[in-house]
């Protein structure tokens, strides 16, 4: 997607190379949503905080920012879990 590319071009290469890896053991991590009940999208709801600069100050804004970057986590990590 559009987010997808705009993400990973702003991000230098060991920074593009460690987020590429991280979200490749999230997809492992999905692959085995059965037993852990950790979907990709559970994933990303706990990570994408973490990960990407979110706004505290206000909660309305930190809730809506924290969907919008949970949504495009969520598209990297079910694009990389094996089939």
């Amino acid at each position: 997607s559009e987010a997808s590319a705009h993400i990973l071009q702003h991000l230098k290469p060991p920074q593009q190379q460690i987020f590429l890896w991280l979200v490749q053991l999230l997809g492992r991590v999905a692959h085995r949503t059965v037993k852990n009940q950790m979907s990709a999208r559970n994933l990303a709801l706990v990570w994408s905080p973490l990960l990407f600069d979110i706004d505290l100050s206000n909660p309305m804004t930190y809730i809506s920012n924290t969907n919008k970057w949970s949504q495009i986590l969520e598209v990297f990590i079910t694009n990389a879990i094996p089939t």
